[in-house]
């Protein structure tokens, strides 16, 4: 099997949408989007849906303790390459600890065939939403490696996010912070099997996801070779 194409989406903010985006997105037929910005990140960049879209918008809005803080001294220039490094590994272990009743709700758009195609999003993509994706692929039997390298691709398509730090913010601590490291989710992955044992017991017992339900996903999600 492999996994189909255009069936989940994955991106950052959507509130520099244009004409030609919203022409874009009715094109792939994106039925549901789960918006995982805390309500604050949505007032400031709010959405700019078409006004004839017929999407549903479900809001799952979190956010790790302690990362605000650390983005907040990233911008003050107060921290180094290895403070970041080292918030970032706590914060996709946190996912794992203390976000599955988030994960889990989101997830579980996609388990309906009416919702699809779904489209996942947080403000920079990197984060909330490649872990989100990240353990979708877990479900559907991908091997780590190639979700490992998938996470990866997202350095080749990031936006420059510079506009949501200062101006004084050093170019090369910036630059690691919008940077998808493939050790992060190694992180993540370690703290599965810490805590549930395993990779299938952290999808079963967290995120919900029993054979069942994973069997439902890859009848969706993917097709013959």
């Amino acid at each position: 099997k492999r996994v189909r194409w255009r069936r989940v989406f994955r991106s950052d903010s959507l509130s520099n949408l244009t004409d030609d985006d919203h022409a874009q997105l009715a094109a792939l037929g994106v039925r549901t989007l789960v918006d995982f910005r805390l309500a604050s990140e949505r007032r400031e960049l709010p959405n700019r849906l078409a006004p004839t879209s017929e999407i549903t918008s479900v809001e799952i809005g979190f956010m790790a303790e302690g990362v605000l803080e650390v983005l907040r001294e990233v911008s003050r220039g107060t921290v180094t390459r290895a403070d970041v490094e080292r918030a970032f590994v706590e914060q996709y272990r946190r996912f794992v600890t203390d976000h599955s009743a988030e994960f889990a709700r989101a997830l579980a758009y996609a388990l309906d065939e009416r919702n699809l195609p779904l489209l996942l999003h947080c403000m920079s993509g990197k984060d909330r939403t490649g872990f989100a994706i990240s353990a979708l692929l877990l479900a559907l039997g991908t091997p780590q490696e190639h979700i490992l390298e998938d996470y990866a691709l997202t350095n080749s398509y990031m936006r420059d996010i510079s506009n949501f730090f200062s101006v004084s913010t050093p170019p090369d601590l910036l630059r690691h912070v919008m940077t998808a490291q493939p050790t992060y989710l190694e992180a993540a992955f370690d703290q599965m099997r810490q805590s549930f044992g395993s990779v299938d017991a952290y999808l079963a017992r967290a995120l919900d996801l029993d054979h069942t339900k994973r069997a439902q996903l890859a009848a969706l999600l993917t097709e013959d070779v």
